[in-house]
């Protein structure tokens, strides 16, 4: 295509919707599991047979509100939007423009809400997992005490934890079209 083409092309797409773009960003309270957290030595695991995977330093329903609300808007922008450039990105056409920005917008605040619910119960939510975490580490034989430290030590600071969440769209548009085109 010549830049007069590519030009025009990307003009007429412009004028027939926008490419929208969905970010959910929360902390997911794993850490990778070491050999020692299972009271083993390093030296008993082939990393070509074995993979440890993660420790959930909180249990996954801790989460499912959150998990929940994130592949909602997923979802939903898939159902409404067309892959673009072979799914770099997705096309969002301007028929469905409102529709699509009012609901990201209410699961938007949706995560917030359930942002805050978390973030309110962090504190709880932590001291109860490291109790869980030193009943595994008696169970395994480890000092409980210094599993527990280890343990604590994972977790971000109660001030830092607003960072860690995000719902973000980016979809760049001034006005939402008065008719569709």
């Amino acid at each position: 295509m010549s830049p007069t083409t590519d030009t025009l092309f990307l003009d007429a797409l412009a004028c027939r919707g926008v490419l929208v773009s969905v970010s959910v960003r929360y902390w997911r309270a794993r850490h990778r599991l070491e050999p020692g957290d299972l009271g083993l030595k390093i030296d008993q695991i082939d990393p070509r047979l074995i993979s440890l995977g993660h420790k959930r330093l909180l249990p996954k329903e801790d989460f499912e509100r959150i998990a929940r609300i994130e592949s909602q808007a997923h979802a939903f922008v898939e159902e409404n939007t067309f892959p673009f450039l072979n799914g770099l990105a997705r096309f969002l056409p301007n028929t469905k423009l409102e529709t699509v920005l009012q609901r990201l917008d209410t699961l938007k605040q949706e995560f917030q809400r359930e942002q805050a619910r978390f973030l309110e119960q962090y504190g709880p939510l932590r001291a109860k997992a490291l109790q869980d975490w030193r009943a595994v580490a008696e169970s395994l034989g480890n000092d409980p005490d210094a599993f527990a430290r280890l343990i604590n030590g994972f977790f971000p600071p109660a001030e830092r934890m607003p960072r860690l969440f995000a719902f973000e769209v980016r979809a760049p548009v001034k006005s939402v079209p008065k008719t569709p085109v």
